[in-house]
């Protein structure tokens, strides 16, 4: 996890020379409150994230025919 981390965080610095501190220091929070959730299980995978925004997408566009 370290590396990816590490690799992410170069990643951005390299693609983005001279960016703001504020925006690096909020990146690397980013960064680093994703691999968190990783490491603890908070995910979800591809097939339910696609399930979960199929419904919502038939649930509005429903709402939408009855409007």
């Amino acid at each position: 996890m370290a590396q990816v981390q590490k690799s992410l965080l170069e990643e951005q610095q390299e693609t983005m020379p001279g960016t703001d501190p504020a925006y690096e220091a909020w990146f690397r929070r980013q960064v680093e409150d994703g691999l968190r959730d990783i490491r603890e299980g908070r995910v979800v995978s591809n097939e339910q994230m696609n399930a979960e925004a199929s419904a919502l997408l038939k649930t509005l566009r429903e709402k939408a025919t009855h409007s």
